[in-house]
């Protein structure tokens, strides 16, 4: 495709280059020629005059064909050929070998559980973190399809833990939590099925121990690689109900070796697993396309949103292939997996970073392009905050997503809580992209998980509860900083693109400059002409006087 564009420059090139010169000399023809008689040396000039004058305007063709055409095209050729993700391609290549991210984990620690739990102050948390994973995504069990220009693979992840970089924290810190399994299972089955309240209060009071608080004391580290435990062994039919539901639920998992132990772990679903399956088109045939998803688990759409079709589209890509030759004020859409959406990342600004010049687009959950009918849960009267998302059709528990600190959620939502203190710098998502090659510059993906909590007057631990607020569990900031061949690539095309027009100018720059040499030459001529046949005649009636 390159080499086909290369020859169609070359001849192009040449053939402009032949015509402007033909131009050029008819343009030297007309600007000399004014005057029958000369002497030998204005003769002589008129010879150099024609000669600049053609140099001159081969100067500026040479100048456009360099900036407009011939730069731009060899750019376009290099930066095709590394960024379509065909077998060997170093953007593709990159990704089949584990490519490293930075991940934070904050955990929200409630100061005050008991005026929670008499309903006598606001719920007051305090942040704690953060823990910091060196994240490793790679591509593994790849397959091509030519005739449909798609690679298909799966996405694993490996987190691992730095605690050198988490310094000073280092996992002993005491904390207190919501027990999420405990807080969700009753406030789902309050809202969906409020008849079977009373088996899954029993269930609860058995797999839990006959808890006397909906809040665990507990440490970082143990909740970051413990989690929360679920007795099943218990032989009573409401536990053992409970627990068949438990073991079919998305955010639960078996502990191995131990049928009846299940967990809560933020990580379980995460680390040392395969994602999904995605299949991406490579962008062959057309470059734009270059990491839209074709499918997802080898299906086209989802099968999450039963109120509205459209909900189910997969829009966008896997969040780790972009597509080059960006515009602007583009909008790019991402796709996440884990929340069941497709996202809108906006143009926000340009913005220098790392010595390049890259757009900053960023995510706001209160986007109008975000389909407010996706946000809808039956059971919550469709009444999500503006600024979050409901997970309820995603996770099927009362789960909100909102940006960390409830960035740019309305007010009523943080001011429900003491602590929450959101900054644009610190909370918000968004990634800069260099224009040309499409490389993420720096990446920022930050979440918040927030669940629900209800008065439930039938259960004595919830029973003076402050009713339907949201509380912060936790939130994440996964960051991706481009290796050094990234950043190569970056400089090259920048640095190719800003040389190429420099040269250009400088080319146009010599070529006008050498025109208005070439007019001034004329002008100067032109006055000569008069006074040189003034002294021939002058002489010549001298001549004819002495005679």
């Amino acid at each position: 495709m390159c080499n086909h564009a290369m020859k169609n420059i070359k001849y192009t090139t040449l053939a402009t280059f032949d015509l402007v010169l033909y131009y050029c000399s008819l343009l030297s023809d007309l600007i000399i020629s004014v005057n029958m008689k000369l002497s030998t040396q204005f003769f002589l000039n008129r010879f150099e005059l024609k000669r600049l004058v053609k140099i001159s305007c081969a100067f500026i063709t040479l100048g456009f064909l360099v900036s407009l055409i011939l730069v731009p095209q060899l750019i376009n050729c290099i930066v095709k050929y590394l960024t379509i993700l065909k077998p060997g391609r170093f953007i593709r290549t990159k990704h089949e070998k584990p490519l490293p991210f930075q991940y934070k984990l904050f955990i929200w620690n409630i100061t005050n559980p008991d005026e929670i739990n008499k309903n006598i102050a606001k719920p007051k948390l305090q942040e704690i973190g953060p823990y910091v994973f060196t994240q490793y995504k790679q591509n593994i069990n790849i397959e091509d399809n030519e005739k449909e220009d798609s690679y298909t693979f799966d996405m694993t992840n490996v987190y691992k833990f730095r605690p050198d970089l988490s310094f000073p924290y280092n996992g002993d810190e005491k904390l207190t939590i919501l027990n999420l399994v405990l807080v969700s299972g009753i406030v789902k089955i309050q809202n969906e099925k409020p008849h079977l309240l009373d088996v899954v209060m029993k269930g609860m009071d058995f797999v839990f121990n006959n808890p006397t608080s909906i809040f665990l004391s507990t440490t970082a580290d143990e909740f970051i690689h413990q989690g929360i435990f679920i007795n099943c062994s218990q032989t009573e039919f409401s536990a053992k109900a409970l627990c068949a539901e438990f073991r079919v639920a998305r955010t639960l998992k078996l502990i191995e070796d131990d049928k009846f132990r299940l967990r809560y772990k933020w990580f379980d679903k995460l680390n040392n697993s395969i994602q999904a399956r995605y299949t991406l088109n490579r962008g062959a045939k057309n470059v734009n396309d270059i990491g839209k998803i074709i499918r997802v688990n080898n299906e086209p759409t989802q099968k999450i949103y039963k109120q509205y079709e459209l909900c189910n589209v997969i829009n966008g890509t896997d969040k780790t292939f972009f597509h080059p030759f960006q515009k602007k004020q583009e909008t790019i859409w991402v796709y996440s997996h884990d929340a069941c959406i497709s996202f809108p990342l906006v143009f926000s600004e340009m913005a220098v970073l790392r010595g390049a010049r890259t757009a900053y687009r960023n995510l706001y959950l209160s986007d109008p392009l975000m389909n407010a009918d996706c946000n809808c849960n039956p059971y919550n009267n469709c009444s999500v905050p503006k600024g979050t998302i409901d997970m309820h059709s995603c996770l099927d528990i009362f789960v909100l997503g909102s940006l960390p600190h409830f960035y740019l959620a309305e007010n009523n939502v943080r001011e429900s809580l003491e602590g929450m203190k959101p900054t644009k710098k610190l909370h918000q998502t968004g990634i800069y992209f260099d224009l040309i090659t499409g490389v993420p510059i720096r990446s920022l993906e930050r979440f918040q998980v927030n669940f629900r909590l209800n008065k439930v007057k039938e259960y004595p631990i919830m029973s003076n509860l402050p009713d339907h607020i949201w509380i912060p569990a936790f939130w994440y900031e996964e960051s991706f900083t481009p290796l050094k061949p990234d950043l190569a690539l970056m400089i090259l095309s920048q640095g190719s693109s800003f040389f190429g027009t420099l040269s250009g100018y400088v080319l146009i720059s010599i070529g006008v400059l050498g025109l208005v040499i070439a007019v001034i030459k004329k002008k100067n001529q032109t006055k000569n002409i008069p006074i040189e046949n003034g002294i021939r005649t002058i002489q010549e009636n001298y001549t004819s006087d002495s005679a």
